[in-house]
């Protein structure tokens, strides 16, 4: 995905999870690979952002109650039809008797199909994920992780220097062989050598990086004060 600057501003973020959850679950896979090969700091963090129905449905009766409220009795029973029945029986445990009543009948009539299944998750997705924009439903009350800061995308781009330079000292911390190891001292000390070589390459970009930060954040400091002065 070689236009992910396009998202790199404020407000990005949510449009490019946006764009993530409103597709299949093969998609959602395939556009989060083609991420993590440009940026595996956005890949992290749009997993651990991204609403599931998986998630959704492991959130406490509080939280469950108010999407439930706002949802379509419809919606809500064609998912419930995908699950165990031990699981959904947890589920029911949470409903006043009258709701249980309600979708139980709902559910008796209904044989949906995979299409019907996939479309129904993807509007409570979407449903929830409004719900979260406008803060109606305090997600940090049951799942502080999908809690979505005002500067993520700075955030995830402070990371993203991280992520290359732990991806860096994997690359060059020396792989372990299944050949025998060489007896000759030469063979070790050629190894020692260019492992230094190496380490020392490490340390030179993770100087760079964290004199790229500084930079940045002084660039920033600027354009705020030319945006006070202005």
């Amino acid at each position: 995905m070689a236009q992910l600057t396009r998202y790199q501003k404020k407000g990005g973020f949510l449009q490019l999870l946006a764009l993530i959850e409103g597709s299949g679950k093969s998609k959602q896979e395939n556009f989060l690979n083609l991420i993590g090969q440009e940026n595996k700091a956005w890949e992290k963090t749009l997993r651990e952002k991204s609403l599931s129905i998986e998630k959704i449905f492991s959130w406490p009766q509080e939280a469950l109650a108010e999407v439930f409220a706002v949802s379509q009795p419809m919606t809500v029973c064609i998912l419930l039809l995908g699950f165990e029945q031990s699981r959904r029986d947890k589920i029911f445990a949470m409903l006043s008797p009258s709701d249980k009543r309600k979708y139980q009948s709902i559910m008796e009539e209904m044989k949906p199909s995979t299409a019907e299944t996939n479309t129904a998750a993807m509007k409570l997705i979407s449903e929830v994920r409004k719900m979260l924009t406008e803060k109606s439903l305090q997600i940090e009350k049951y799942d502080a992780a999908l809690l979505i800061e005002d500067n993520i995308e700075e955030k995830i781009d402070a990371d993203t220097g991280v992520f290359e330079v732990q991806a860096l000292k994997e690359e060059l911390t020396p792989e372990k062989s299944n050949a025998p190891a060489e007896k000759s001292g030469h063979g070790n000390k050629v190894d020692e050598q260019e492992f230094s070589a190496l380490r020392r390459r490490f340390q030179i970009v993770a100087s760079e990086n964290a004199q790229l930060k500084s930079e940045v954040q002084g660039l920033k400091s600027k354009l705020e004060q030319i945006k006070r002065i202005a």
